[in-house]
């Protein structure tokens, strides 16, 4: 009889934790890890190479927003929800190294039309191993804003390695207020060229679209 019990309740709580992990998942939570050839065939097909980069980068940059909220090789997300900075951002590393991450919109105003690409979200520079909280922010985060009707946006991070350990950056102002079409027209290629940046070291990315947040005091509190 016991047994019996025994089971049914593990039958439960297991249909229970695959529920969760559907729900988490289909919510842009928690999303499973990719292989290699998964992160590769999602890169392509999101037309990161060629629109953005020319190679494939070897590695995976992990990245979690408040709430567990995880971009994993272009599954959607709320951008609306993305109001702070990763709480948490990773790559592979070696601590004698320093490395620059960017974070871009390339589909500005719209993947069609794509004639302001690419808006810079972020840009942090002389990272050590991959301590971003302490390195050097050239461009404050702000989240991705799409506007209505301009379809899905690709969100994407990229992560070089310097090649001379610290390194002096020369930019625009880009936390410039008065200024809000100075984070426009950013091109990771010439900013790469421009400082002898390496070969893509790490990649992913999200996709979102504009939707109408509710002010409603219900659902902020949701």
């Amino acid at each position: 009889m016991w047994k019996s019990q025994f089971c049914s309740r593990c039958l439960v709580a297991k249909f229970l934790f695959s529920f969760f992990l559907f729900m988490q998942t289909a919510h842009g939570l928690r999303p499973r890890n990719l292989t290699r050839e998964e992160r590769d065939s999602a890169i392509l097909k999101f037309r990161i190479i060629p629109d953005i980069i020319k190679k494939l980068p070897e590695h995976h940059i992990h990245v979690e927003f408040l709430k567990e909220y995880i971009p994993m090789y272009g599954n959607r997300l709320e951008a609306h929800k993305l109001v702070h900075a990763p709480v948490k951002i990773r790559w592979p590393f070696s601590f004698r190294k320093y490395y620059t991450l960017i974070m871009i919109d390339p589909d500005v105003p719209s993947a069609r039309n794509p004639k302001k690409r690419a808006h810079l979200q972020w840009l942090v520079v002389n990272i050590k191993a991959n301590w971003v909280l302490i390195a050097q922010e050239l461009a404050k985060y702000v989240r991705a804003d799409p506007g209505e009707g301009t379809g899905f946006h690709r969100i994407v991070f990229f992560v070089f390695e310097q090649p001379n350990g610290i390194m002096k950056f020369s930019e625009t102002n880009y936390n410039n207020a008065k200024d809000s079409d100075c984070r426009f027209h950013f091109s990771v290629e010439n900013f790469v060229r421009k400082y002898n940046l390496s070969d893509p070291h790490a990649v992913n990315f999200f996709i979102t679209r504009w939707k109408l947040i509710p002010t409603t005091r219900a659902h902020l509190i949701q």
